[in-house]
This record gives structure tokens, C-alpha cells and sequence, in this order.
């Protein structure tokens, strides 16, 4: 196979023999060109059948990228390596040897919802001591299920956790008595969920790799039957890799294996999300590399902009790999012309109103809008900027987080299932109403309302009342809320949504209202979500019809979709975790205080230090690199 368009680097790497490698491959260096590359190569020179070869990735976009790169290199044979994301492999591992140590998993994968559902319905098997009622019981679980899932990351088993929280009893070390009820009640839930899945055969995000760990541990022949199947493997961004998945790897692949890691210190930015980084900075140690290959061709930015991020990093010496095993790490552009500026603003205002202007002034000039970028720590300055541009008719692109019940279809839907379930108050039926279910007038019911008041009537209780003296338009509403009724008696929760949807003539108003609205394209998008999250709700529930769904879910649950705002093609806001891996011409980089860059903003409970196996770096080594 022809490496002749490879720099040195790059075909030292793809050429690489047998045993373990490490690439430390920069930003913008071409480091997939390298995996895929190294693939083809390893097939075209008869080292590994296709099969033989197993490739690793964190996204299924990346999964994909890599896929179709592979394919343009060797055809049709790409289709037989496994390019998979690591919970992909996990899963199918799961699949084929979970019944080795007894562990059944019919139940199937569950996600957020289902997770806080089955924690909901099985909450009555103990007894909490800090925790009380809660009005929303089931948001609560699902901050229990984030915080039980950032234990697992941090690599903290169920009894681990358990046997702390007992700890704490004897010695409180000045823990307040609250606060070790508080961690004993976590303890507690987080015993009863494991407990919950094995019990109904279900398994979730994290299982897909811890349990395959635990097979691999338990059951050394299948480790030894996956380092003899995989006899080369290739893994993608090895500096996000968390504790199980390097434990994992290190399972079934020996010390002097032939596992060939691409990453990079300098771009480890997800600690958040449990990657540690002291997997790449031990990876020499343990897999036994002589030298790591170290990528630094960039062929994305100029050398002025390249100078002054190697600058910045360099005060995360000796941390870096670079420092430890004394290798250049300083990238040289193969491209010319980039500028970099430092702009200091008086205010926060003063520094959008001077990010604006500077925008306008490259667009003046000629620069694309989609080509401009302007990335912050987190959304609020975006927002504000977004003001700005819109305000002084620029283009911009901005995705933000929204509640599908912000859309009145949507919010009129719930109060709808709450009226049907006799439970909704008289602005919940004012709601139902005045909109598309019913669409009576504003004078009708302002005078039904009126009447209810004087009267101290239930508003349906006057609408049947009207219904039985001959009143046409009360006696249409009274029939509609019968037969809804009488579907809700019939059928699950979902069905019955969709059929008051799609059976009532909404879904058709809806329809006749869409050339006219665009945004009734996202109110169809919003209602499958919601028809999703129901059906999520009734694979674990016991009671799957509406009074059952509304008593796990007393007041409408938080679904957050992404919301697109401004054009596609307008200047690009972003956070800057978001823009990794995207390329632009021009970029702004606002707010940047140590405020706003700290990451001091809490993600609620917080995994206890002493239980975390190796103290992590301090946080402002990531804040550099990000």
C-alpha cells in the first residue's frame, strides 16, 4: 500500500510492527487519517484479516466518519471490521457472554426515564432517613440516577459506596448527623437500583462496559478468547477514555499487545463527564512503549494562533506528556496567515457590543456568516450576543435548551390528559378550552368561567348542566370529554395521546397551519417525544394507563430537546465544548474571566474525594486545555 502521502510521522505510525503504540496526535494533525490508514494497511499487507482488526471510538458520528474513510480505502472489506463505539462493544460483548456469570439481560437497556421509573416504582422496599416526601418525586430520581451514574465513572461500586456511607456512622469527621443521613440514603438508593436490575434483567449506560469487565475478570477464558479474535486494536481519542474503559482494554489486551492509542493530553476536556486523563499520561508505563509517536504537522491553523495555545498549555508542566517522556509537542502550521488578538472590554456589554461590531465588519468585508464563530464557556453570553446580532439584522446560529412543554400544543395536550383524569384546575381547562381541542371563544367561556365563580360550580359540572338543557356547543365539549374518557379506560397512556392527536382533527388543524408556521413542524417533533418518553414510561411501569402515568408524574416532566435559533448559515455560537472538532476562519472567544471559565458551578452531590482511587489534577489544567 502507497504511504507516499503521509508525512514522517504520520507513515512511522501507520507502519508501526507489532506491540503497543501511542500517537500523540495534535489538533488538526490528521490523526483518523492515521487510524484508517493503519487499518488498510494492516489488511493490505495480509498482518490481519479484517475481522481480526477492532477499532474504537467515543461517538457513533466519529463511528461513522471512520466507517466511511475506511471504505473509500478498501472497499467492500471495510464492512467486515468493527468500527464501534465503546458502549457499541460493550453491548454486543453483553449480548454474547452475559449468561457466563449468570447475569440476564432480557430486560434491555434503559434509559434516563426508565432508570428514575424503576428507582419510582420500587422506592417502597426501604426506608430513607434524610430524604422525605417529594412533590416531584420522579426529577429527584433522576438526579439520583446522573449522581449514581457519575459513581460509576469515578469507578465507585454500589457496596463501595455503601460501606463509606456506613464508615461515616462511626467516624463523621465532622460531618454534620444530616449529612451522613444524606449520604446513607444515597447509599441506600444506589443498592436498591443494582438490586432493581438484576432482578428485571435490565442494564444500563454504564453496564454495557462494567458488566463485561466483570465477565472478562470472572471468567479469564473470554478475555483470553477476545485477545485471540481482536489480534490488533485501534482506539480514537484515548485521552477521553474513563476508568472502566481503560480497564477494560487492559483485560483482554496484554501489556505488550498490539493496541494502538491515538490521542492527546493537550485535548483532554471531558474530566466532567469521568475521562481521566492519567490514562494517556500512563499508557508508556503499562503498556510497555518504548517511544510514543508524536504528530505535530497542523494543517488547520496558522503558526501565530498554534505559538500562543502551546504557550498556555505549557503552564500544565510537568503534567503533560511532553514534560514526562521529553518529546516535541510544539505543532508547525503548514498553513499561513493566522492572527491572533487580545481585545480588553471595560464590561461585559462593552465587550458584546465590540464582538458585534467586529462581525459586522468582517462580513462587511466579504467573510461568509457560517464561516465566523464565536464560542463562550456557556450559553447565557451567547444569548445576549444573539440579541445583539439579531437586533443589527446579522445572521447567527445558536442552539439552546428548551422544555417541549413550552409550546402551547403541547402544554394544552397535559392539561387535556389532566381533565380527563379529573384532576385539572379551571386555568388547566381554560387551557383545553380556548384551544385547539375544543376552541371555544374567549366571551363563551369567559361567561362559563363567570358562572362558575357566582355559583361556586365546577366548570364542567355547568358545561353538562347546559348539555342537558339543549345547549348545542356544551353539549359537543360534554360528548368529546365522554368518548376521551372512554378511550382512557381502554388504553395505555400513549395511545390514548396519540389518539387525541391524530383522531380529533388537531393533528389536521395542526397541518393546515404549517405553510404559514414553521414552527408547527417542531410541535410535531415535540409531541414524539413526548409520545417517546410515555412509551419509555410503560415498558417498566406495572400501570400503564393515564391515571397510572399521572400519578408517577403529578406535574409535567422536564424533556429538554435542542432548539435551533437564527439560520444554519449565520455566524456560528457556540460553547466551547460544542465547537471541538469544528473548523472556522475567523473565531471570537468571549467572557473570558476567571468567573465564567472556573467551573465552580455545582452539579449537585458531589462524588465524596475519598473515594475517588487517584487524586485527579487540578482544575484549571482542563480549563487550560478547553
Amino acid at each position: 500500500m502507497d504511504l507516499g502521502d503521509l508525512n514522517d510521522a504520520q507513515r512511522r505510525a501507520v507502519s508501526h510492527d507489532k506491540g503497543p503504540a501511542l500517537v500523540v496526535a495534535g489538533a488538526g494533525t490528521g490523526k483518523t487519517r492515521v487510524i484508517t490508514t493503519r487499518i488498510a494497511h494492516l489488511v493490505a499487507s495480509g498482518a490481519a484479516q479484517p475481522h481480526q482488526i477492532l477499532a474504537l471510538t467515543f461517538t457513533e458520528k466519529a463511528a461513522r466518519e471512520m466507517a466511511e474513510r475506511l471504505y473509500d480505502l478498501i472497499g467492500w472489506q471495510s464492512y467486515q471490521v468493527p468500527v464501534l463505539t465503546f458502549n457499541a462493544f460493550g453491548a454486543e460483548l453483553l449480548g454474547r457472554y452475559a449468561a457466563h456469570i449468570g447475569r440476564s439481560v432480557r430486560g434491555g437497556l434503559v434509559n434516563d426515564t426508565q432508570k428514575a421509573l424503576l428507582l419510582q416504582q420500587h422506592l417502597g422496599r426501604v426506608k430513607l432517613a434524610y430524604y422525605g416526601p417529594h412533590a416531584r418525586l420522579h426529577e429527584f430520581l433522576e438526579g439520583v440516577v446522573d449522581y449514581i451514574g457519575r459513581l460509576k465513572n469515578a469507578g465507585i461500586s454500589a457496596a463501595e459506596y455503601q460501606n463509606y456511607a456506613k464508615s461515616l456512622q462511626e467516624k463523621p469527621d465532622g460531618m454534620h448527623p444530616h449529612d451522613v443521613m444524606e449520604q446513607q440514603d444515597l447509599a441506600t438508593l444506589y443498592g436498591l437500583y443494582e438490586a432493581i436490575k438484576h432482578e428485571t434483567g435490565t442494564y444500563d449506560y454504564h453496564d454495557q462496559l462494567e458488566i463485561p469487565l466483570q465477565i472478562m475478570q470472572q471468567k479469564p477464558n473470554i478475555a483470553h478468547r477476545l485477545g485471540q479474535q481482536y489480534r490488533y486494536v485501534l482506539v480514537d481519542e484515548y485521552q477521553d477514555t474513563n476508568g472502566l474503559q481503560d480497564e477494560l482494554l487492559r483485560a483482554f489486551i496484554a501489556p505488550d499487545g498490539n493496541l494502538f492509542a491515538v490521542g492527546d493530553d493537550d485535548q483532554a476536556i471531558y474530566g466532567f463527564r469521568g475521562a481521566q486523563i492519567g490514562n494517556i499520561l500512563g499508557f508508556v508505563d503499562h503498556f510497555q512503549v518504548e517511544r510514543p509517536i508524536a504528530l505535530i504537522e497542523n494543517y488547520r491553523s496558522g503558526q501565530e494562533i498554534l505559538d500562543a495555545a502551546y504557550r498556555l498549555i505549557q503552564n500544565n508542566n510537568p503534567e503533560r506528556l511532553e514534560a514526562k517522556l521529553g518529546i516535541d509537542k510544539r505543532l508547525r502550521a503548514q498553513r499561513t496567515g493566522s492572527v491572533v488578538e487580545y481585545v480588553p472590554y471595560a464590561n461585559a456589554a462593552a465587550e458584546l457590543t465590540g464582538t458585534y461590531e467586529a462581525i459586522q465588519a468582517r462580513l462587511a468585508a466579504g467573510e461568509a456568516p457560517m464561516g465566523i464563530a464565536v464560542l463562550s464557556a456557556t450559553h447565557a453570553p451567547l444569548r445576549q450576543l444573539a440579541k445583539q446580532l439579531r437586533a443589527h439584522g446579522i445572521p447567527f446560529a445558536l442552539s439552546t435548551q428548551v422544555n417541549i412543554f413550552e409550546q402551547p400544543e403541547l402544554i394544552q395536550l397535559w392539561y387535556l390528559l389532566e381533565w380527563i383524569n379529573n384532576r385539572a384546575d379551571d386555568d388547566a381547562i381554560a387551557h383545553v378550552m380556548l384551544g385547539r381541542f375544543v376552541g371555544w371563544g374567549n366571551e363563551a367561556y369567559r361567561h362559563l368561567l363567570q358562572r362558575s365563580q357566582d355559583e361556586m360550580a365546577r366548570p364542567e359540572d355547568l358545561l353538562r348542566e347546559a348539555a342537558s338543557g339543549g345547549d348545542e356547543s356544551a353539549s359537543a365539549v360534554v360528548a368529546k370529554l365522554d368518548q376521551w374518557r372512554s378511550w382512557a379506560r381502554e388504553v395505555p397512556v400513549s395511545q390514548l395521546a396519540y389518539r387525541l392527536v391524530f383522531e380529533t382533527g388537531v393533528s389536521d388543524s395542526l397541518r393546515a397551519d404549517a405553510p404559514d408556521h414553521p414552527r408547527i413542524m417542531r410541535v410535531f417533533e415535540d409531541l414524539g417525544r413526548l409520545l417517546d418518553q410515555m412509551q419509555d414510561y410503560e415498558t417498566v411501569a406495572v400501570d400503564t394507563s393515564l391515571p397510572g402515568y399521572l400519578q408517577n408524574f403529578p406535574k409535567p416532566p422536564v424533556i429538554e430537546v435542542s432548539e435551533p435559533l437564527g439560520d444554519a448559515g449565520g455566524v456560528q455560537l457556540l460553547t466551547a465544548h460544542a465547537s471541538k472538532g469544528l473548523e472556522f476562519d475567523s473565531v471570537y472567544v468571549i467572557g473570558c474571566t476567571h468567573r465564567a471559565w472556573s467551573g465552580g458551578r455545582s452539579r449537585g452531590w458531589e462524588v465524596p474525594p475519598t473515594l475517588v482511587s487517584a487524586a485527579g489534577l487540578p482544575p484549571e489544567h482542563e480549563l487550560r486545555r478547553l
